[in-house]
């Protein structure tokens, strides 16, 4: 069995949030879908900085 949580949000985030949806979206889909964007892009942004430093390093030696 699912468990079901109520978090408060203001009726302006309901509003934007209601803009990034597809017909059918709850709001649990929305709130995970940017979850997942979030995780990616923080996931990319430490990829593209150990890769940097790998660089920096290879490169002072």
């Amino acid at each position: 069995m699912v468990q079901i949580s109520t978090i408060g949000i203001t009726r302006d985030t309901r509003e934007l949030l209601k803009t990034l949806g597809k017909k059918g979206d709850t709001y649990d889909m929305l709130i995970r879908r940017l979850v997942n964007i979030m995780m990616e892009n923080s996931k990319d942004s430490l990829d593209g900085r150990f890769a940097s430093l790998q660089s920096s390093e290879s490169q002072s030696t």
